[in-house]
């Protein structure tokens, strides 16, 4: 097996929502945004294994960032990429119905 980065993860099945994975998309509410290629994965709370790698790698992620950014020192307020799709965003509006029974999280280049 090859040597993996804890903060690398490959999840269990997803369901994918919002994919710009073949051409890059700008975002329409900010002016000039420069065009991205994302995705928003959709993985069901049943999948305990995989959120369990998934915060192991956001704590393998703070680790390195405290070491190699942040100078010694670990920020109050870290933002953390996924999220309960039964909750709000961080915007406070509900998620839409197809995040329900999911961690909700979105990558992009």
């Amino acid at each position: 097996m090859a040597n993996i980065r804890p903060t690398t993860v490959t999840t269990g099945e997803v369901r994918i929502s919002y994919e710009h994975l073949l051409k890059p998309h700008a975002n329409s509410t900010l002016p000039n945004a420069e065009p991205k290629y994302s995705v928003t994965l959709l993985i069901p709370k049943s999948d305990v294994a995989t959120k369990q790698r998934i915060d192991a790698a956001i704590q393998a992620a703070i680790q390195e960032g405290i070491t190699t950014k942040w100078g010694g020192v670990k920020p109050p307020q870290i933002p953390i990429p996924i999220h309960d799709g039964d909750g709000v965003r961080q915007s406070g509006e509900q998620f839409g119905p197809e995040c329900k029974g999911h961690w909700v999280m979105t990558a992009s280049s």
